[in-house]
C-alpha cells in the first residue's frame, strides 16, 4: 500500500459518504425485536433469531456473549453483519441470509481480533454496490481496517484496507459510489484531533485489494463526531 498526503481544510465532504439506512445500534444491554426491511432479529437465551416471510434461522451466540452492539444489512439484503460485546472485547459476525451460514470475521478474516475502541455502529460498513464488508479490527495498540468480499474467492483478495495504527481507530465508512473507504484515526498530535484517511478499493483481474491510502484532512473533536454521525 502507498500512502500519499492530500490535506484539505474548510471543505465539507459528508455528501461523499454512504450511510446505510438498514442498520440498528443498540443503546441498552438488552433489546426488543429489531426490524430491518423485511427481516426481524431477536436475541433470546443467547441465540440470535432471524425471521422473515421466507427465512427462519437461529444462530448460537458465543458463550462469552454480553450484548448485541449493532446490526447492518448488506446492500442487496443477502447478508447481515453484527458486532457483539463479549467478555474479552468485541467480535464481528456475518450471516448469509439465504443459507444461514455464519462467519466470525474477527477470527477468520482477522487474526482473533478483539478491538472494542471504535464508535458504535461505525465499526462495520457494507459497500453500497457489492457484498464487501469493511470492518474495524485489530487489538489495543494495533488497530486497522479489513475488507472482505463475500462473493469472491478468499484467496483472490487482500484483506488489508489500512495500515496498522498504534492509536484508536474510531470508525469506517464507504464512498457513495463504492470506490473507496474512509476511516478516522486518532492523530496522536492532540487528544481532540483525528486524521481522516481514504483507501481506494480495486478489483483487477478478479483480485480485490486496498490500493493507495490517502491522508485527507485533520478533524477536531466536533468535526470528527459530525463526520461519524452525518
Amino acid at each position: 500500500m502507498l500512502i500519499v498526503s492530500s490535506l484539505q481544510s474548510g471543505q465539507s465532504t459528508n455528501k461523499l459518504y454512504f450511510n446505510n439506512p438498514n442498520f440498528y445500534s443498540a443503546k441498552a444491554s438488552t433489546v426488543d425485536e429489531i426490524a430491518l426491511d423485511s427481516y426481524h432479529f431477536n436475541v433470546v437465551n443467547d441465540k440470535l433469531q432471524i425471521t422473515s416471510d421466507n427465512t427462519q434461522f437461529t444462530i448460537d451466540l458465543p458463550t462469552t456473549f454480553v450484548k448485541l452492539k449493532s446490526i447492518q444489512l448488506s446492500y442487496d439484503h443477502q447478508y447481515v453483519a453484527y458486532d457483539l460485546e463479549v467478555t474479552n472485547g468485541t467480535k464481528i459476525y456475518v450471516v448469509n441470509l439465504l443459507t444461514g451460514e455464519h462467519t466470525n470475521v474477527s477470527d477468520t478474516v482477522g487474526y482473533v481480533y478483539d478491538y472494542s475502541g471504535y464508535e458504535v455502529p461505525y465499526g462495520i460498513a457494507w459497500s453500497p454496490t457489492e457484498n464487501i464488508l469493511a470492518f474495524v479490527g485489530g487489538y489495543d495498540g494495533s488497530t486497522r481496517v479489513n475488507i472482505f468480499h463475500f462473493e469472491h474467492d478468499g484467496s483472490m483478495q487482500s484483506k488489508n484496507g489500512s495500515l496498522a495504527y498504534q492509536r484508536e481507530l474510531r470508525g469506517v465508512k464507504w464512498a457513495k459510489d463504492g470506490s473507496s473507504i474512509y476511516f478516522l484515526v486518532e492523530s496522536g498530535v492532540a487528544a481532540d484531533k483525528n486524521t481522516l484517511y481514504q483507501t481506494s478499493i480495486e478489483i483487477t483481474d478478479g483480485y480485490m485489494y486496498g490500493d493507495t491510502i490517502e491522508k485527507i484532512k485533520e478533524l477536531d473533536q466536533e468535526e470528527s463526531d459530525a463526520w461519524l454521525k452525518n
